[in-house]
């Protein structure tokens, strides 16, 4: 059988010598098995690039676990200094609260004495004080014409009962003995008849005096200079005086001087005292 001018047997052109027109084709075979594979062709050329595809959607994957740290860098070199600036001062914050005391300090050395101050003004003359004792009698006179006779003064007046006094004259209750002169218990006031000189001696117990209370004796009302004395409570005060009248019944008294009302109370003696002599 011939094909494509060609015999089937041997698929060559070895019966080239016969005229194709003197075949007659007849029907096909059943197929024969398949022949080996042949030898790779040669590579054809590389066809024409394509047209790029449209882009794909973006797709974000999630995100993945933090790796470890990595090493400490090396340290940078330092930087240049910046310009000092300072800023302005602020306000003055509130004062604190005051501390507590804090404790005594130990007592310093006594420092060096300083030198004399000046000599200060002479200060006034104080008051009479109380009579010295007598003298050796001197050498008796040739005797005087006789003179007029007169009696002689005196008296002794006291109280022993609790006496309120305010701004007055100290009461005298009781007499003990008196010449020649007159006592109003009362007001303590006692009447000199005689001009002459006394020796008065007086005294009072003051309970509940304040600072600046006082006792004088007082001459027809007017208060005889150097008998002041302050009062001193649970204390007899005592003075004494020598005084002189100038005037036929001259009145003396004890004048309390004080700023509120003065008891004067002695449980176990005198509360008050006034004992007057005429000595010339």
């Amino acid at each position: 059988m011939f094909y494509d001018n060609r015999c089937n047997r041997c698929n060559r052109c070895c019966c080239n010598n016969f005229p194709t027109s003197s075949f007659v084709i007849g029907s096909s075979g059943s197929q024969g098995p398949r022949g080996l594979t042949g030898p790779t062709g040669p590579t054809g050329p590389t066809g024409a690039t394509g047209v790029t595809g449209a882009t794909g959607p973006s797709g974000t994957g999630p995100v993945g676990a933090t790796g470890p740290t990595g090493p400490t860098g090396a340290t940078g070199p330092i930087g240049p200094t910046g310009l000092s600036g300072t800023g302005p001062t602020g306000a003055t914050g509130p004062t604190g609260a005051t501390g507590a005391t804090g404790p005594t300090g130990e007592i310093g050395p006594t420092g060096a004495t300083g030198p004399t101050g000046a000599t200060g003004e002479i200060g006034a003359t104080g008051p009479t004080g109380p009579t010295g004792e007598a003298g050796v009698a001197g050498a008796t006179g040739a005797t005087g014409a006789t003179g007029a006779t007169e009696a002689a003064s005196f008296g002794s007046f006291y109280t022993t009962t609790s006496q309120t006094v305010d701004n007055a004259s100290f009461p005298l209750t009781d007499t003990a003995t008196i010449s020649n002169m007159t006592l109003e218990a009362t007001t303590g006031t006692v009447t000199l008849p005689n001009i002459g000189t006394y020796r008065v001696e007086y005294g009072v117990y003051p309970t509940n005096s304040t600072a600046g209370d006082t006792m004088n004796l007082a001459l027809n009302g007017v208060d005889v200079a150097g008998t002041q004395r302050s009062l001193e409570n649970a204390t007899l005060v005592t003075g004494s005086a020598i005084i002189e009248t100038t005037t036929a019944d001259s009145t003396l008294n004890i004048q309390i001087n004080d700023t509120t009302a003065v008891t004067f109370d002695d449980a176990t003696g005198v509360s008050g005292y006034l004992n007057i002599v005429q000595i010339a």
